[in-house]
């Protein structure tokens, strides 16, 4: 499994037990806004990733309270804050969020933000199976390993500290000084974020992630035990279900849309269909009509047709001639000839094309309805000639 974690410094790419690093140049601007055009050249290093975790630079991690009602749409919610973020502002996003806790009529959630673009490049350049802000990774491998009731997380690739009780994210935060800078303001700055995150007295366990290289505590921590997560690294891969997959897929016909609009496009699908069915169908029912017509005009020369001592009305030129210039949306399927009469029978689509035929022959019609169930308005006809109208 190939895992990698993309930093506004370096690219950490994890494979096969080894960890190599990319020094990344130009990969912000001045202004420290992330370059897109400048991604694929970059990432060349990253083919065929399973898992890519991103810096602050790219995504948007927070969390928030929103209202916990029924019928309250929480997704647009969630996606009108995300476009609050100057990060983000202007933007097509793609969201994700994760409930940590409910209140009284609240909801408290984790929620991350990209890009749409960014994610769909990434996803479909690197062929990732999960996309996803980072410290998340490390908090659910932690949260897998850890038995303390209360612990906390330092990271160093987005510099930030996160605080558990009971297997549960309490809060986190971006740290104003790096994570692994071990200098007592440090440790002023970790203690002041415990306090707002609700947490009072020593804290069981607290897990340094130190990469590309570990980091030492800063002095004072209040903690029982530390744990360094880079020891560790050779002995997992990917655990669990990424809580926060922004991985881009394309979106179904209808998502996103109210149920009853699904319902309209649905219904407007099946209509289509039938139609491309109906048509097909008649389709090759002309085809197979106009083969029949053509072997009829081929089979011309064999017809016996019967002589009478004064001819009279309609021969065989001027049957054919009749059949060539028969009206529109009507087919011929068979043909008798006698000493006595002779017959035409079709199908057509137009009721009067039959008895338009028939005047233009001297005939008469001798039969015409209407086709019943999938073939409905589709006529069936017969027309036919006796001695003293064919020669």
């Amino acid at each position: 499994m190939r895992l990698a974690f993309l930093t506004r410094e370096h690219l950490l790419v994890w494979d096969k037990r080894r960890l190599s690093r990319f020094i990344l140049d130009g990969l912000l601007d001045g202004e420290g806004r992330f370059q897109l055009h400048k991604l694929p050249l970059l990432l060349k290093a990253a083919r065929n990733l399973d898992y890519l975790a991103v810096g602050p630079e790219l995504a948007l991690l927070r969390t928030g309270l929103f209202p916990n009602l029924p019928g309250f749409p929480l997704d647009e919610a969630v996606l009108a804050e995300a476009e609050r973020s100057p990060l983000l502002e202007g933007q097509s996003l793609t969201v994700a969020h994760l409930p940590l806790g409910f209140e009284e009529r609240k909801t408290r959630l984790l929620y991350a933000a990209m890009p749409e673009k960014v994610t769909e490049l990434l996803s479909r350049s690197l062929r990732l199976k999960a996309l996803e802000p980072l410290p998340l990774f490390f908090w659910r491998h932690i949260r897998s390993l850890s038995k303390a009731r209360r612990f906390l997380v330092l990271e160093n690739l987005s510099h930030t500290i996160a605080y558990f009780e009971d297997g549960g994210l309490v809060g986190f935060r971006y740290l104003s000084l790096p994570a692994d800078q071990a200098s007592p303001a440090l440790a002023d700055e970790v203690v002041r974020s415990i306090g707002l995150f609700g947490g009072v007295g020593a804290i069981e366990e607290a897990w340094l992630v130190g990469l590309p290289e570990a980091f030492d505590p800063p002095p004072g921590l209040p903690v029982e035990q530390v744990y360094r997560l880079d020891k560790i690294m050779p002995e997992y891969a990917l655990t669990g279900e990424p809580y926060l997959n922004l991985r881009h897929r394309p979106q179904r016909i209808g998502e996103g849309l109210s149920r009853q609009v699904q319902v309209i496009l649905l219904a407007s699908a099946v209509v289509a269909t039938m139609g491309l069915l109906a048509h097909t169908y008649l389709q090759t029912n002309v085809q197979r009509l106009e083969r029949l017509y053509n072997q009829l005009k081929s089979e011309q020369a064999v017809v016996a047709v019967p002589k009478t001592e004064t001819p009279q009305g309609v021969g065989l030129e001027g049957l054919l001639s009749s059949i060539s210039a028969r009206p529109d949306r009507l087919w011929f399927t068979r043909f008798e000839a006698s000493r006595e009469q002779m017959r035409l029978q079709g199908e057509a689509m137009n009721p009067y094309a039959p008895l338009e035929l028939a005047q233009a022959l001297g005939a008469r019609l001798v039969l015409l309805e209407e086709k019943g169930g999938a073939r409905a308005g589709l006529y069936t006809w017969e027309v036919q000639l006796g001695e003293t109208q064919a020669r």
